[in-house]
């Protein structure tokens, strides 16, 4: 542990060993200079995150793979979206190509970070999965890559008697290795991204019929399977190029469409119907197991590779169900409509319990733990009074990666200019005035049942410096060459 005399353990410790996280450290090995210490902990034994830790059958991005990897590492596939046992396996293969790998302690749960004023730099509580045991580390800066959800507790969803149901009931985000449901019949309650995936995987592996019991539809968007104007640049231009290139031309068009759908909903909304429409078979109707009681993009959208998920209806072994449920049995699923269902197997994909920066409890000079949802965040990545704290967070309207690699160039441009000047401490301050007229906005400008339930869980954003991020290009400029100094104390 650091002291006076000898100064902190690192520059840098980086919490977290997924997409965030590595990101962060490849910038700060490769692009700060005077070769930095910093150390990467991570809680779990393998790099990736998030795609270490779902196993369910189907996981994949739902964005698209160009822009959702790093802009360091090309994607060697022809795919539009990454598998995730591929994206773990990529991810596992860059950290080793970009020597992160000696970098990062595995098995360190980071569980506090008290800033001490007197010597400016953080004390970082660690507990050893493995071990048990509890250590220290201090480091002047802490970037903090652990996502938005928790990684241990689902989000809790009342179902009337779901605990009497005799067969197997599994949430998606501790899928059992043991779960075989070959000619079973599964009811998977949900209707996000995971349910998309799961139904159209489970019905080509095997399952008896897999239903999806949704209490209101969301949009769906049918992606090719392969990135053809990915293909066509790969052809003619060298491979850095052209996944530039592909990257540029992928988070254009997703932010192009994004902006339609806000500008022109009910056009939007029209032509996503018609995709629709096209796809599904004879006897299931639009509406109204695939009309959404809200506009494109006021939740995100949910994409079908190769319209994989229409394909499985129109197989017959997968179906889709509207309806709200009274009473769960022994043996069956009671619908408000009089329907029943008789699953074997309920798979609860009703989404994710958010948190911030994995629940640690950070303090200053050894007071109370602040609480997230009192503080502004400053260009969205710096949090009010924390100093020396970066906060990773991507995007919702587009891929994490890119959101992630904004904080990330915020950071090497900060230390640089930190270093410049001889400063060893920044922290985002308000005034009490400045706090009673800020207007408070939500980080994620989304109406999902589960962002919604976050509200008391993360900083809020606010105007100026304060605004939450909103569009990639925009916000790479303001961290690349915009005002850095505004709502900063600097010493």
């Amino acid at each position: 542990m650091g002291s006076a005399n000898t100064g902190p353990d690192f520059e840098v410790l980086i919490v977290g060993a997924g997409i965030s996280g590595i990101n962060a450290a490849y910038r700060i090995q490769h692009e700060l200079a005077g070769s930095p210490s910093y150390a990467v902990l991570e809680a779990r034994s393998n790099v990736g995150g998030t795609w270490d830790l779902f196993n369910y059958p189907g996981i994949r991005s739902d964005s698209d793979i160009a822009s959702f990897c790093f802009p360091w590492a090309p994607w060697s596939g022809s795919d539009y979206l990454g598998q995730g046992r591929d994206i773990q396996r990529y991810m596992d293969q860059a950290v080793h190509d970009a020597g992160i790998a000696d970098h990062i302690r595995f098995h360190h749960k980071v569980t506090a970070a008290d800033w001490n004023s007197k010597h400016n730099y953080w004390h970082v509580s660690i507990h050893n999965t493995t071990t048990g045991q509890s250590t220290s580390m201090t480091s002047r800066f802490l970037v903090v890559g652990t996502g938005y959800y928790n990684y241990d507790e689902p989000l809790t969803t009342t179902i009337p008697g779901i605990d009497d149901f005799a067969g197997r009931v599994v949430h998606p985000q501790f899928w059992p290795e043991d779960l075989d449901y070959s000619g079973k019949n599964v009811v998977v309650i949900g209707s996000g991204a995971t349910a998309i995936t799961l139904l159209p995987s489970m019905a080509a592996k095997g399952a008896g019929h897999v239903t999806m019991l949704q209490r209101s539809p969301t949009y769906l968007l049918p992606l090719p399977t392969t990135d053809r104007a990915g293909a066509i640049l790969k052809r003619f231009l060298p491979v850095s190029w052209a996944s530039r290139a592909q990257r540029l031309y992928n988070t254009l068009r997703t932010t192009m469409f994004y902006w339609f759908c806000q500008a022109f909903p009910q056009r939007a909304i029209s032509i996503l119907r018609s995709l629709t429409e096209r796809l599904l078979p004879e006897g299931v109707s639009y509406d109204p197991h695939f009309k959404p009681r809200y506009n494109p993009w006021d939740q995100r959208l949910c994409v079908s590779p190769g319209g994989d998920f229409f394909g499985a209806l129109r197989k017959g072994n997968a179906s889709v169900v509207t309806d709200t449920i009274e009473q769960v049995t022994q043996d069956s699923i009671r619908l408000h409509s009089g329907q029943v269902l008789h699953p074997d197997i309920i798979v609860t994909a009703t989404g994710l319990k958010i948190c911030f920066a994995g629940n640690i409890a950070f303090s200053v000079d050894g007071g109370k733990p602040i609480t997230p949802a009192d503080k502004f965040i400053w260009k969205a990545a710096m949090i009010q009074d924390l100093p020396n704290l970066f906060y990773m967070l991507g995007y919702t309207n587009a891929s994490w990666t890119l959101g992630a690699d904004v904080t990330a160039t915020l950071i090497v441009r900060m230390l640089t200019r930190m270093r410049k000047e001889d400063k060893t401490a920044v922290v985002p301050r308000l005034s009490g005035e400045q706090m009673k007229h800020m207007q408070s906005k939500s980080m994620f400008d989304l109406s999902s049942t589960y962002l919604k339930k976050a509200a008391g869980e993360l900083p809020r954003g606010g105007t100026g410096q304060w605004e939450p991020r909103t569009h990639y290009l925009k916000d790479l400029y303001r961290v690349k060459w915009g005002d850095i100094d505004s709502g900063l104390e600097c010493w």
